[in-house]
Formats: structure tokens, C-alpha cells, sequence
């Protein structure tokens, strides 16, 4: 369901949904508005580039009509819209922009575009299509860009792209995709770049870049990815960004890359590799270009000598959070690294000069249980060097002939990457990767997110949630939880040992969730974060966590210390499973009234009395009042019962 919600002072009022169901559109029931005109609400006119008719956020739930023939810009996004007709684009020739973002959609017409010969960018994001008819965009040979990201897709038709000689951006992140098509980018010469994260995809067929010589910005992340060669990217010339993080690599081929110009960026975060294999970076007949590696999150045990020959350019590497406890001699050598990110590893002794390389500005090895650094392995360092690590466990101050800057940090300490305010690419990838950033006049100066928080991938560090999270690394996507049975009272939570074992009467064998463990069965609570009470009263349901009226009982909230509306919005929050529910009330303070017995168990009914709106109680058909025992208009009594009056 898509709801907008609309804030009031103390009520949320629900003015749109999406029913996503396969049924009878609703254009078919109701004239639909009109979108130009004297009776139009959208904003329709001339632009520096388009006719634009803007019908944006408008409730629609289906396609306004009157839209001018000569526009040349539709956009239709965050309404309703359930049904496209087959014909609303047909009498718009000239259209090159289509948005139909965040509408109700789950299915579109095979022949929706047959009418748009000139349509160059178009927007389906955020929507239920399951599937796409073939031929969808056969008469769209002008095609730049289009975006199908947020619906729940399990495959695209093969012959989606075909002939799209002029398409360059592919967007479909965030779908159900299993498996790709090998010639699904068979007629996509010019394609540059591909977004395929967060779906389900398995692997990458062989050939499936043979004919995109131009694509130089790749992103599979979050995906069910085990193994790319050399011939999963035959076909591909340069590459200036390419992601593989949070797949399941388990190893990497010494040629993956060969045929490759890695230059920019390369993410292969989270994975589950164990080694980076002697060569991998050594290109034929060339060198790459890479300003960024990241490889923190692995299976990482150790790095042999010159694990990174060839990267010449390389600037930032992040080999943070893996299991490694060797370095070799001159891991570093043959780059010109400056920045190193190994902290949260396994590292106890430094023992070689891995880090012989003079354009060495900054290592980072804290949260490592280092005890003793070799003389050896400090020199030939650059003489500016920092070295930020945990001095605890050291057994002595290591001493060197070179003047470097040794610095004792914190558990909670969090590093600072400062670079050119133009650097915009590098800005755009770390916030991406649990980082902050702020700009100041010449430079921009990016941290990741503390302990007890994690980045939201758009440059925000939110909160570990109160309930069953926490957090006890820097730069993390996600918050960690705690096991089963436990969970952390407060916000920010920052350390394992922060989860405690959650209240009597709440069950104990699964996820605390948002709040402090869910309820046993047959208990209740009144306090999201506080114990659980056995449900002693035989007219009250507790299912959800709290009471809530069985068939044949009645209670009373007009007694004074009880308070319905209160009832109400703790019991709507407590629904709310996800950080997003409110502080304001995680509590009911009041009296619970007692459930009385019905003088006829029929007449009090209370349907669905477990919703916010019914659990007063409701009454049968008939019946209303106190313990429903009036009968309602229209109706007489017989007994206990109440009677429908003839002729009514």
C-alpha cells in the first residue's frame, strides 16, 4: 500500500492509497478530470525545452484527459494512477518526456508507446509492474534513458532494448530480477550506464556485454552475484565506476579484469573473499586507473606482496572489517596510494615494511589488537605519515629513525577524509557508503558514521533503533541486532553488550524488533519498551500485544481514567513496526475498562475490533448502545434479539 500522509497537530490524515489488486480499473467507473483546460488542475505551458503538462501529485487515479496535442513533456507522477489506456499517448506525437513515478501500477499495455516515435526519456519508477508486455517500446527509437526501478519485476522481455542505438542509462534497481537475458543489451551500442542493485540476479551470462563497448558505469550491488572471469566482462572496454558490493563472491580469477580499464571507482565491498590473487590488477598492454578500491566487508586473511601492482593512480583503499592477520613485505608497492583504511581487522604484530611506499599519507589500524610493531616495518615511510591506531595492547612504543606521526585513538574514534569540493564523484560514493559529508570553501570533508548509527546511503548517520539494535563499527549501511530475547533500551546503542534480556512476560526465542521483545502469547502490554501481563480478563483478546474485544463482550471508556483516543494512538504506533514510530506515544497511562458479557452474545459483534477504528467494540446489525442492547431504527425487540421491521 502507498500512502501520503498529510500532518496535522494531533491526528495523521491517510488522503491517498494504492488498493493493488487485479481488478476493474477505476477510469472505467468515473469520468476521469481533466488535466488543461478552464477546468484542468495541472499546470500545462511552454517551457525553455518542452510543452510541459505537469500533473504532478494530484490524487489522480486515472489519466486526466484533454491533454494538448502539442505537449511535449507529460508528467504524471506521485498520484494514483491503477490503469494506463492503451490510447492516452496517441494523440501527443511529439512527447519526449513521460513520468509516471510513484503511481499504482502493476501492469501497462503492450501498445502504450506505439504512438511516441520521438520519446527519449521515460519514468516508471515506483510502481507494482510484475511484468512488461513484449514489444512495449518497439515504436520508441529515440530512446536515451528510462528508469523501472522500485516495482517488483522478475524479468524484463528480450526484446525490451532492442534497436535502442541511441539509449544510454538502464535503471532497474530495486525489482525481483532473477536472471538476465544474455542479448537483452544486444542492440544497445551506445548504452553507458547499467543500475541492476538490490534484485535477486544469480549471475551474469557469458556475452552479455559483447555489444556495449560504451558502457563505463556498472552497479549490481546487493544482488546473489558468486563468481565473474575474464569473459563475464568480454565486450567491455573502460570502466570508471563499476560495483559488485553486497553479492556473494567468493574468489575473483587472477585475469577478472584483464581486458579491462578500471579507472575511478571499484566496489567490491561485502562479499566473501578470502584473497586478492597475485595480478589482479595488472592490465594487458596497460595500466588502470583506479583513484578507489573498496574491499572492506570481506572474508579477507591476509595481503601477499604487491596485492595491488598496476593500480598506479590508486588513492583511497578500504580493506576495513575484514579477518586479516598478515601483511606481507610491500603490499603497497607499485601504487601510489595515499590513503589506507585497515582498521577492524585482526592485525597483532606488524613485522614487514608492507608499507614501504613514499606517497603513504595516512593508515588507519585501529580496532586491531596490535602488541608490537617491528623497527623494520617503520621504515622507508613517508616522514609526514600518520598512523592512527590502538595503543592498549601495545608492549612497547615502537621507535624508528623517521619522524612519524603515531597517534592513540579512541574505540569510538572516527576518521576524517578531506578532499577537493569538486571531487563530486568521490562525495557522491562515500555518502553512498555510510558516510557524512560537509562542504566548506575549497574542500569537502567526508567521516563515516560513528558507532551506534549507520548511513541511510544519501550522506545521513540515523540512529540504532531502540528495540533489538546497535551498532559497534564505523561506516556500516545497517545496524546490527541483537539476539534473540535481548534488546537495548535507548537509542544509539553502540556495543554488544548494550543488549540486555528483554522483560518478563515478552517471548524470548525470537527478535526484539521495535520494541523490547514481542509479548508471549495470551499476555498484553501498555509500554512498547516495559513488560508484558498476563491476559486475566476472558473478554479481551491480546494477540497483537494488546487488548482488543472478543465476539459477545462490551466495555465501557466513558469511566473516568480511561481514555480512548490515548488507547488508540499507542495502539496505532505499536503497529508500526519500523523506526518510524512515534516517541510521543509509546504508552497508555489510563485505566483499561473491564469487558462485560452481552446480554446476547450476537449483538456485540466487534468485527475486526483489533483496528485503531473499531476498538471501542462494534455491534451487529440492528443493535446499538450501551452493550448493544437498543435496537436501532427500523428494528424491534424480541426477547434479547432485535427484529427487522417488515417492509424495511
Amino acid at each position: 500500500m502507498k500512502i501520503l500522509l498529510v500532518l496535522g497537530l494531533h491526528f495523521v490524515v491517510i488522503i491517498l492509497t494504492c488498493n493493488v489488486k487485479h481488478e476493474q480499473p477505476s477510469h472505467h467507473k468515473m469520468s476521469p478530470p481533466e488535466a488543461c483546460g478552464p477546468h484542468g488542475k495541472c499546470k500545462c505551458g511552454p517551457t525553455k525545452k518542452y510543452y510541459k503538462v505537469d500533473c504532478k501529485n494530484k490524487t489522480y487515479k486515472a489519466v486526466p484527459r484533454h491533454i494538448p496535442p502539442n505537449a511535449t513533456k507529460i508528467v504524471l507522477s506521485k498520484n494514483a494512477l491503477e490503469y494506463m489506456p492503451e490510447d492516452v499517448f496517441v494523440n501527443t506525437p511529439n512527447v519526449t518526456v513521460i513520468n509516471l513515478t510513484d503511481n499504482c501500477l502493476t501492469k501497462v499495455p503492450m501498445k502504450l508507446f506505439a504512438g511516441t516515435a520521438f520519446l527519449k526519456y521515460l519514468m516508471i519508477a515506483s510502481n507494482y509492474l510484475e511484468e512488461l508486455p513484449p514489444g512495449l517500446l518497439a515504436n520508441a527509437p529515440d530512446l536515451k534513458s528510462i528508469d523501472l526501478s522500485s516495482n517488483n519485476l522478475t524479468s524484463v522481455p528480450a526484446d525490451l532494448f532492442k534497436d535502442k542505438h541511441k539509449l544510454t542509462i538502464i535503471i532497474l534497481m530495486k525489482n525481483n530480477l532473477q536472471q538476465l537475458s544474455p542479448t537483452m543489451l544486444s542492440s544497445t551500442p551506445n548504452i553507458s550506464t547499467l543500475i541492476l542493485g538490490s534484485n535477486r540476479i544469480k549471475e551474469i551470462p557469458d556475452g552479455f556485454f559483447n555489444h556495449t563497448p560504451r558502457l563505463d558505469r556498472l552497479s549490481i550491488p546487493m544482488n546473489n552475484i558468486k563468481n565473474v572471469t575474464q569473459s563475464t566482462f568480454a565486450g567491455l572496454k573502460s570502466m570508471k565506476y563499476m560495483s559488485f558490493a553486497w553479492n556473494d563472491l567468493s574468489r575473483l580469477t587472477s585475469d577478472a579484469f584483464g581486458d579491462l580499464h578500471l579507472y575511478g571507482s571499484l566496489d567490491l565491498s561485502h562479499n566473501k573473499l578470502k584473497e586478492i590473487p597475485r595480478g589482479l590488477f595488472k592490465a594487458k598492454n596497460r595500466s588502470h586507473a583506479l583513484t578507489m578500491l573498496y574491499l572492506q566487508g570481506n572474508n579477507l586473511t591476509f595481503l601477499r606482496s604487491e596485492s595491488f601492482e598496476g593500480l598506479n593512480r590508486l588513492k583511497y583503499i578500504f580493506l576495513n572489517n575484514n579477518n586479516i592477520s598478515w601483511l606481507d613485505c610491500d603490499v603497497f608497492n607499485g601504487t601510489n596510494v595515499s590513503y589506507i583504511y585497515l582498521f577492524g581487522n585482526n592485525l597483532t604484530h606488524l613485522y614487514n615494511d608492507s608499507f614501504r611506499n613514499r606517497n603513504i599519507k595516512e593508515i588507519h589500524l585501529y580496532e586491531n589488537k596490535i602488541k608490537s610493531i617491528s623497527q623494520s616495518a617503520l621504515e622507508r615511510m613517508n616522514t609526514k605519515l600518520k598512523l592512527f591506531l590502538n595503543c592498549k595492547n601495545l608492549n612497547y612504543i615502537p621507535w624508528s629513525e623517521n619522524f612519524i606521526n603515531m597517534t592513540c585513538v579512541n574505540e569510538g574514534f572516527v576518521p576524517r577524509i578531506t578532499f577537493n569540493r569538486h571531487d563530486t564523484k568521490l562525495k557522491l560514493t562515500l555518502k553512498k557508503e555510510g558516510f557524512v559529508c560537509e562542504s566548506h570553501l575549497n574542500s569537502t570533508t567526508c567521516s563515516p558514521c560513528p558507532p551506534g548509527s549507520y548511513g541511510n546511503g544519501h550522506g545521513n548517520c540515523l540512529p540504532c533503533a531502540r528495540g533489538g539494535f546497535y551498532q559497534d563499527k564505523i561506516g556500516m549501511k545497517h545496524c546490527k541486532t541483537c539476539v534473540d530475547g535481548t534488546f537495548v533500551n535507548k537509542t544509539n546503542a553502540s556495543n554488544f553488550a548494550d543488549c540486555t534480556l528483554c522483560p518478563e512476560g515478552t517471548n524470548q526465542t525470537r527478535l526484539a524488533g521495535y520494541r523490547a521483545c514481542f509479548c508471549k502469547q495470551n499476555y498484553s502490554r501498555t509500554n512498547r519498551f516495559m513488560g508484558c501481563s498476563i491476559c486475566e480478563d476472558s473478554g479481551v483478546n491480546c494477540s497483537f500485544d494488546y487488548k482488543f474485544l472478543r465476539h459477545g463482550f462490551y466495555w465501557n471508556w466513558s469511566f473516568p481514567r480511561t481514555n480512548m483516543t490515548a488507547y488508540a494512538q499507542f495502539v496505532a504506533n505499536l503497529q508500526t513496526n519500523s523506526s518510524l514510530y512515534d516517541l510521543d506515544t509509546i504508552e497508555y497511562n489510563d485505566f483499561m475498562p473491564y469487558a462485560h458479557d452481552c446480554p446476547n452474545d450476537d449483538s456485540c459483534s466487534n468485527n475486526n475490533s483489533h483496528t485503531v477504528g473499531n476498538l471501542s467494540g462494534t455491534c451487529a446489525e440492528g443493535y446499538r448502545g450501551w452493550m448493544c442492547y437498543q435496537c436501532e431504527n427500523y428494528y424491534y425487540r424480541v426477547l434479547n434479539s432485535c427484529r427487522q421491521c417488515p417492509g424495511h
